[in-house]
């Protein structure tokens, strides 16, 4: 190994296809402590990170523009991995089991609206809590409804009344 100067198996080494002998130069632990340095560095701002204008989603295979992936000071592009719509679709299939396609099927079913308000807002995956089982797609304000009511049909009944008779009252002066 080039940086701790021991001789090790080849084992202890990791592969380079553009090196002669197919192995990197430092062995494993050494090249994880120095890609560790270079992170926390690349972290502290001492390494500058310079963000491409475009970038190819490892998930898609597209190029994209840089806007279209979040940013990650962490990355020596700065960029993560995945575009945006990438990093949903499988935040939707990690969290829920939601595959692209059926998602894609609750949009259209529900013509690209809240299945409450029916507004025309960014939709967000409602499931229940205790099951996990996906039930729609919401808008955030109905979503975050629904969570503040403990997911209890009963509780959502009885503010109804409680909303209905309050538009009706006249606000005090």
């Amino acid at each position: 190994c080039r940086d701790c100067g021991t001789n090790k198996p080849t084992s202890e080494f990791g592969l380079n296809r553009a090196k002669r002998d197919g192995l990197q130069d430092y062995c494993k632990s050494c090249f994880l402590g120095r890609a560790r340095k270079v992170r926390e560095r690349r972290r502290a701002g001492l390494i500058p990170v310079v963000v491409p204008e475009r970038k190819t989603c490892t998930a898609c295979l597209v190029e994209k523009p840089a806007s279209d992936f979040s940013r990650n000071a962490s990355l020596p592009t700065g960029l993560y991995w995945f575009c945006k719509p990438c990093t949903a679709e499988r935040a939707r299939l990690r969290k829920y089991g939601l595959e692209p396609e059926r998602h894609a099927e609750l949009v259209a079913d529900q013509g690209g609206r809240c299945a409450i308000c029916l507004r025309d807002r960014k939709l967000l995956v409602d499931h229940c809590h205790a099951t996990g089982a996906v039930r729609g797609l919401l808008c955030g304000p109905c979503n975050t409804t629904i969570g503040m009511l403990d997911d209890e049909p009963d509780l959502l009944i009885a503010a109804a009344p409680h909303l209905r008779a309050a538009t009706r009252a006249e606000v005090p002066a």
